[in-house]
């Protein structure tokens, strides 16, 4: 909350959205179609998003921090698992 509400909602959206892309930029550029397993994460981020977005005071942005850190150990999981089985080439 240093930021502000505004930049806080703004670097929140981007940092979830770079997050999703890499997998499908890599996809797309012809890496195995198995990189975009992460993208089963997204049900994870979107309330998440929507509290940050509508938040009215920053306590309610605490409980966020776990919902982020489950997000991240679970589409880094997925990320991992894309990638061992068969995603590098």
């Amino acid at each position: 909350m240093v930021l502000g509400a505004r930049a806080t909602q703004v670097e929140y959206a981007l940092l979830l959205g770079v997050a999703f892309a890499v997998p499908v930029a890599l996809a797309v550029a012809g890496r195995s179609p198995l990189l975009l397993a992460p993208l089963a994460a997204l049900p994870l981020a979107a309330p998440l998003l929507r509290t940050v977005r509508y938040f009215d005071e920053p306590r309610r942005l605490n409980p966020v921090l776990k919902g982020t850190a489950r997000l991240a150990l679970v589409h880094g999981l997925l990320f991992a698992a894309g990638l061992a089985a068969g995603g590098t080439g």
